[in-house]
């Protein structure tokens, strides 16, 4: 029974060993809404394109927004992250383990403005942060707004807690309800001022008095009542709202009565026993609105047909370039104007304009014949063919090649005269289009046999002279053998010439010994010459 209790044990340490993201899935986060001109960008890639409404936002997804434009995500935890015009932000992490019901989310805000409503984290080890690039800020369920700009980051508390740390020190700074983080850009210092209205215990409070931000969570609160003005007669009541008033927002502002299409309101005043009935009737108007989703000014289509998303308000029509309630339109190539409007029966109409580039592609092939993938070349050049279509321009490692009417190119690319790997990226463009295709090759130059062939002298010559003079040649040059005459280095010239001197005195007089070797760095080769010294002293008389 103890041995059975102490592998349990041992088998639930081992679980909790097991890493967070082992069991961990893509938190659910949608694009839940946006306005103007929006942008999403997956990690697989660099380049933006335009966002829809209702599509996934995934770990490690960016999002960024133009002028006038935001946007919202949805968290399925309850989270919501609205992203103000003029930004750049990155769903770096967004993960759940459904098992341990814990969470790990991370956000980065390059620049510009968020909103969080933050829901309560109720596991103790789940995560939720924000980065900026002087800051981060942890958070259990908060509301907060941050502002990233070229002064360093602002986060604004408007409920709860939020741990903040300057990227410049290791120390985590608490920020309360009602309270703003300034962090400076390459400053260790977190300052935080209270907002606006919020009492403070010190004398500081007027110079730390901020006004205090609008937190686009709150909820509007209920409309005060002056009671310093005066009790309306009866007759006053009869003034507001008017006979036959057109609303444009319900409730009516003054008495709060939900109004819908049209209606009579009742009410009634007494006074000091008096009494007065009356009654108006009000109809109300929605509001003519309309959204435009999938297109944005600018964009740049490569298919003639372009799908149109549009809604409007209730009983409003709209039409595209005069077609009404088009779910398409037929592109020409190059910019289009698209003409929006929408209108209701009450004679209220809204209009909008957004070009369109459509790029006609046309059909761009790149065959490389040669090299092929991991070739060996022996010589110092490498020879690129292939073909294209006409017209095509290519390029060889950035430089041009001529194509030919057939759209047949060919090219010698000279190397370094060094044996290693290259790398050979061949680029095809025809109007909008673009093809690559890369092959890796390998210069491995031949070695030559290794020779050595001595002229001079002979082998048994009678040298009668106080000075040798060595005459030989190898044949490899390149890369630089080594020769040796006797132990003593000799030179050799780029042809694999051998010269070399040595002088004799009468001590060496009678049998004399050379030996001459060559060594290219994996082979050596020696040969030895035997000769006879013969050298008389001159005559005195």
């Amino acid at each position: 029974m103890q041995k059975l209790q102490t592998g349990l044990f041992l088998m639930f340490c081992l679980l909790l060993t097991v890493p967070f993201t082992s069991m961990a899935q893509d938190e659910s986060v949608t694009l839940k809404s946006f306005v103007g001109k929006v942008e999403v960008r997956s990690p697989s890639s660099v380049v933006y394109r335009p966002a829809r409404i209702g599509m996934p936002i995934k770990s490690g997804w960016g999002i960024r927004t133009y002028v006038e434009s935001e946007a919202e995500l949805a968290f399925a935890t309850g989270t919501i992250i609205k992203i103000g015009e003029n930004s750049v932000v990155d769903l770096t992490k967004a993960f759940f383990n459904q098992q341990a019901s814990t969470s790990a989310t991370s956000v980065k805000v390059a620049t510009g403005q968020v909103w969080a409503n933050v829901k309560k984290l109720t596991n103790q080890t789940s995560k939720f942060d924000f980065e900026t690039p002087t800051a981060t800020a942890s958070i259990r369920g908060t509301r907060l707004g941050i502002n990233v700009g070229k002064d360093g980051t602002a986060i604004d508390v408007y409920e709860g807690l939020v741990m903040v740390r300057s990227k410049g020190s290791d120390k985590d700074v608490p920020v309360s309800t009602k309270n703003r983080a300034l962090i400076a850009p390459g400053s260790a210092l977190v300052d935080v001022k209270q907002f606006e209205g919020t009492p403070k215990p010190d004398s500081t409070q007027g110079k730390n008095a901020l006004a205090a931000p609008k937190d686009p969570f709150a909820q509007d609160p209920p409309a005060a009542v002056d009671s310093t003005k005066a009790t309306p007669s009866p007759d006053s009541l009869a003034k507001k709202p008017v006979q036959d008033t057109v609303a444009r927002k319900a409730p009516l502002d003054s008495l709060k009565v939900p109004v819908t299409k049209t209606d009579s309101i009742p009410a009634a005043a007494s006074l000091s026993g008096a009494s007065k009935p009356v009654s108006a009737n009000v109809e109300y108007h929605v509001p003519l609105v309309m959204n435009i989703s999938g297109v944005t000014d600018n964009m740049e289509v490569t298919a003639s047909t372009l799908p149109i998303n549009v809604t409007v308000s209730e009983n409003a029509k709209y039409s595209v370039n005069g077609k009404e309630g088009v779910s398409s339109v037929e592109l020409a190539p190059g910019n289009n104007v698209l003409a929006f409007k929408a209108w209701d029966p009450y004679n209220n109409t809204s209009t909008r304009s957004i070009s369109v580039v459509y790029k006609k592609m046309r059909k761009l092939a790149l065959t490389l014949t040669g090299p092929v993938q991991s070739q060996t070349f022996t010589e110092p050049m490498i020879i690129v063919t292939g073909t294209t279509v006409p017209n095509a321009k290519v390029t060889v490692n950035g430089q041009g090649v001529t194509v030919g009417g057939s759209g047949a190119f060919s090219m010698r690319m000279p190397i370094p005269d060094e044996p290693m790997d290259y790398e050979i990226s061949v680029v095809a463009k025809l109007d909008y289009e673009e093809l690559s295709l890369d092959r890796t090759v390998t210069y491995q130059p031949v070695k030559k046999p290794l020779t050595l062939d001595i002229s001079s002298p002979t082998n048994g010559q009678i040298i009668k002279t106080k000075l040798i003079r060595i005459v030989a040649k190898t044949s490899v040059a390149t890369p630089p053998v080594s020769v040796k005459v006797n132990g003593r280095s000799a030179s050799v010239s780029t042809s694999g010439v051998i010269s070399a001197e040595i002088p004799i005195s009468e001590q060496n007089i009678g049998s004399y010994q050379i030996e001459i070797s060559a060594d290219d760095g994996t082979r050596e080769i020696s040969k030895s010459l035997n000769l006879t010294i013969d050298i008389t002293a001159p005559q005195v008389n």
